[in-house]
């Protein structure tokens, strides 16, 4: 499956199947440049990429992953239960669609790409919006995980805490008038643990596994680098749970978080003014923190930010 990305980059997608823990086919797809058709030997790292709440299939992100490809990193991606690039099984989709699966799930894959490099190796766990959730939860189980980007995945407050922010800020939110008709649909929904029936575009079954379950108390036992990016304009995950886990490693004196907060940025990346994406500046700040980290040599982060730079020239 072959993609162009920006800066006349091609990057191909290559499949594979992993056996989930109860027996099913998990699809990943393993990210190549050009016409390449095995991937590096000795790479730079591994970077494994967890995608949002969306039923959709991951290859729509393969684009924002093209630098990792460039800087030799082996990319991976795996399909959520039902998504594919040829078709969206929503009655699949659904079934699947909780916490502990993906977790397991994402965990299933990891463990097979990683089964034949040494522990040294050097792996980047990349969570957006609700992949932030898994990727923190990983990130603490799994001790093959060195670094863990977060991006517009909030994680300091329960998702329960932000729709009630977001509902207070914005009356009709999620078609809720006020926080009290919210939470009566919580209620609702907390008493049918396991039931399919749909809300806001998920089962009760899902909601009951994010709803009062936020990733503060898994990233607060990391002491692997975390680089967290979220815009203030964010109309989903409201830029006050990114800003509490940034205020609790502070209060805990962690030092290994580098938070970073986008002026005017939306949940899409997408700046609310101009309208424009800002995921190139977010690159450009994740290929500088990574070469902070050591995991990019200078003189390739300095190339690749010329590239970037020169591609968006309207943002920088």
């Amino acid at each position: 499956m072959p993609l162009w990305c920006p800066a006349q980059v091609t990057i191909h997608a290559f499949a594979a199947e992993v056996p989930a823990n109860d027996g099913l086919s998990l699809l990943a797809f393993e990210l190549l440049q050009g016409h390449k058709t095995h991937p590096p030997k000795h790479p730079s790292g591994m970077l494994f990429y967890i995608q949002g709440s969306e039923p959709a299939t991951v290859t729509d992100k393969i684009g924002l992953l093209a630098s990792a490809v460039i800087m030799r990193s082996r990319v991976i991606l795996m399909e959520k239960r039902g998504c594919s690039p040829e078709k969206i099984d929503t009655t699949t989709f659904y079934r699947y669609d909780d916490k502990n699966t993906r977790i397991n799930d994402h965990m299933n894959v990891m463990m097979h790409f990683l089964k034949d490099f040494p522990v040294d190796l050097p792996v980047i766990l990349v969570g957006g919006s609700e992949g932030g959730d898994i990727a923190a939860a990983l990130a603490r189980k799994c001790p093959r995980i060195t670094h863990l980007i977060l991006i517009g995945s909030g994680g300091g407050i329960s998702q329960k805490e932000e729709f009630e922010i977001l509902v207070a800020q914005n009356p009709g939110f999620l078609g809720c008038a006020n926080v009290q008709q919210l939470d009566s649909i919580f209620h609702i929904i907390r008493n049918a643990p396991d039931s399919l029936a749909i809300w806001a575009g998920h089962p009760y079954k899902r909601w009951n596994s994010y709803l009062e379950n936020p990733p503060l108390p898994d990233l607060m036992q990391l002491d692997i680098p975390v680089l967290l990016l979220h815009g203030d304009a964010d109309p989903s995950v409201p830029v006050a749970s990114a800003r509490a886990v940034r205020d609790a490693f502070k209060k805990a004196g962690k030092n290994n978080l580098t938070y970073i907060e986008y002026a005017d940025v939306d949940h899409t990346l997408t700046h609310v003014k101009d309208g424009k994406s800002r995921y190139p500046v977010m690159e450009v700040d994740m290929v500088k923190w990574m070469t902070a980290q050591g995991l990019i040599p200078e003189k390739y982060a300095r190339r690749l930010t010329k590239r970037v730079k020169k591609a968006h020239p309207d943002i920088f």
